[in-house]
């Protein structure tokens, strides 16, 4: 069956016959309100004239049909809104520092190349003060900052040097001080030299303060004695100390470590009694070995030895049984550790040897030790 035309044919064929031009997207609109036409070919290859600047951009609000400029701010403009950094986050300096100029946060500020960590303005622009773990030249000693405790070797309070070595005054763990003297060959007369350090330039040896048993397990139990002694007063420097002792397998001539010849052999307090080993073996002690590891003076102690003056055995069964005994039917030889020099017995104590080889004593008795460094 045939349909009748639609009604709405004739309109939309009317409307087809209006022929709506395009544009070539390069095309410039000369205005908005007025017809526009297209360009011929000629024209559409010239540039379009434009202004020295570009407009700025614009926003529309689709809301309100209404237009906003929008202004974008030169990379090398600081806004009045923004907050900017005080500190150099690497040193934490106030920024500015070192212009010359006291600004905000700083105490002081002598300008660049002039603020030193060494001197009365600091590279964080703060004035120098003791206690700040900086050292002012010409000011202050030291200054180790929180640790200025005034401990030995180390920093007073107020940044002034508390006692250490080279002071000229025994202190501390030192074992002598002679100031300037220290590293040199001066020395107080019948004394040994000091070191930089401020330790003897001898071997030390002291006379035991503690009586041991005759039952110490042979020579290396007596050394293990001197040792101990040593350790616990703190002189023990990491050279071993040896007791002056023998028993049936070893002796101090076989034991003691090979003789430095011109290394004295003092006490503590400095006091030179040899002047090295052959002079030790030779005529023994000058003065005695009288002092103890803590430093105190005793005349008169007996010590367990059983050794001759050069260092060997003495002959017969004079060790308490090697140092295995503590029953009174045993014996042993005991030196005397020195005596007064205005005792009267003096003189027999020094050219009879005394000092190792004085008399015997029964093994239930207890006796001191010789402790050598070795």
């Amino acid at each position: 069956m045939l349909r009748s035309p639609h009604p709405l044919l004739p309109a939309l064929a009317l409307l087809a016959s209006c022929t709506t031009p395009s544009f070539d997207p390069g095309d410039v609109i000369a205005g908005s309100s007025s017809s526009s036409s297209t360009h011929d070919t000629a024209a559409s290859t010239t540039s379009p004239v434009l202004d020295d600047a570009p407009d700025p951009p614009t926003t529309t609000d689709a809301t309100t049909s209404s237009t906003t400029t929008t202004t974008t701010p030169d990379p090398g403009t600081t806004l009045a809104n923004t907050t900017a950094d005080t500190t150099d986050d690497t040193t934490g300096a106030p920024l500015g520092c070192g212009d010359g100029i006291v600004d905000p946060g700083e105490s002081c500020d002598d300008g660049h190349g002039s603020n030193s960590n060494s001197g009365s303005c600091t590279l964080a622009c703060q004035a120098a003060v003791c206690n700040d773990g900086l050292l002012w030249d010409g000011h202050e000693a030291c200054d180790d900052g929180n640790n200025n405790h005034g401990k030995w070797n180390g920093c007073n309070p107020d940044c002034s040097l508390a006692e250490h070595c080279g002071d000229g005054e025994k202190n501390g763990p030192e074992e002598c001080d002679y100031g300037d003297a220290n590293g040199t060959d001066e020395h107080p007369l019948d004394a040994v030299a000091c070191s930089q350090t401020c330790y003897h330039e001898a071997l030390i040896v002291f006379l035991g303060s503690t009586p041991f048993s005759a039952v110490m397990n042979g020579a290396k139990g007596a050394d293990k004695h001197c040792q101990q002694l040593a350790e616990a007063a703190g002189i023990y420097g990491g050279a071993p100390f040896m007791a002056w002792i023998s028993d049936i397998n070893s002796n101090p001539a076989s034991r003691f470590k090979p003789a430095v010849p011109g290394l004295p052999y003092a006490l503590l307090s400095g006091l030179r009694i040899a002047k090295d080993r052959a002079a030790l073996l030779a005529n023994g002690p000058e003065d005695g070995i009288t002092m103890t590891e803590t430093g105190e003076t005793i005349y008169k102690a007996v010590v367990w030895t059983a050794t001759n003056p050069d260092g060997t055995k003495l002959a017969g069964d004079m060790d308490c049984d090697h140092w295995t005994k503590n029953s009174p039917l045993w014996n042993a030889s005991v030196g005397r550790s020195g005596l007064p020099k205005q005792d009267p017995a003096w003189q027999t104590w020094k050219a009879s040897m005394h000092w190792t080889a004085f008399k015997t004593l029964s093994c239930d008795q207890k006796s001191r030790l010789y402790c050598v460094e070795q």
